[in-house]
């Protein structure tokens, strides 16, 4: 379960080898990111954004924010301006950008924010979405 997670998260979502083209249909893709650096335990404590994420994850929850976990903050090269979470029908320019990857756990659950630019924190409902369904079929399948 842990290498899912670890495999979502950081495949995010993850573009089609150049030269394929998506089905018709499909949901939009980015290439993989590039890490730059993992935030230890302490700084991520401390920096606003992982912050900011814990906040909207508790409010999105209804819960204390003290309850959030923060699993995994790094600062990792977004290869294109969807910051890993490409929405269809958007086009987005084609440049790296410098962000932060954060993986928030609740419970069982993991939640991925991605941030970037000018952009604070967002939940990436896709990568979220995938992994719950992923663990869903893997309880059923127990």
């Amino acid at each position: 379960m842990i290498a899912l997670a670890v495999w979502l998260g950081s495949a995010g979502c993850v573009q089609a080898p150049s030269g394929m083209t998506p089905a018709p249909g499909a949901a939009p893709t980015a290439p993989p990111i590039q890490q730059v650096e993992t935030v230890n335990e302490e700084s991520a404590a401390h920096n606003p954004l992982v912050q900011a994420a814990i906040e909207d994850l508790a409010t999105r929850l209804s819960l204390p924010s003290e309850q959030v976990e923060v699993a995994e903050a790094r600062t990792v090269a977004w290869p294109d301006a969807s910051l890993g979470d490409p929405q269809p029908e958007m086009a987005y320019a084609q440049v790296p950008v410098e962000g932060l990857l954060i993986r928030l756990r609740m419970g069982r659950d993991l939640y991925f924010y991605h941030s970037g630019g000018n952009v604070p924190p967002f939940l990436c409902e896709q990568t979220s979405a995938l992994l719950s369904k992923a663990e869903q079929g893997q309880k059923n399948f127990l």
